[in-house]
């Protein structure tokens, strides 16, 4: 496994995950997600905390 190839895709996840994140309005995230019952909040919430 190629360590800096990982390293590098999860710096490329991140600044893409922020980039959403930043752009996202409050009604966005309070939106309900299709097909689930949680809404954004809680699916980012999720995210980064890892569980």
């Amino acid at each position: 496994m190629d360590r800096q190839a990982v390293h590098d895709e999860i710096d490329r996840a991140r600044a893409n995950f922020h980039e959403l994140l930043d752009h996202a309005s409050d009604v966005d995230l309070r939106r309900p997600t299709n097909g689930t019952r949680c809404n954004n909040n809680n699916c980012c919430s999720t995210c980064c905390s890892g569980i």
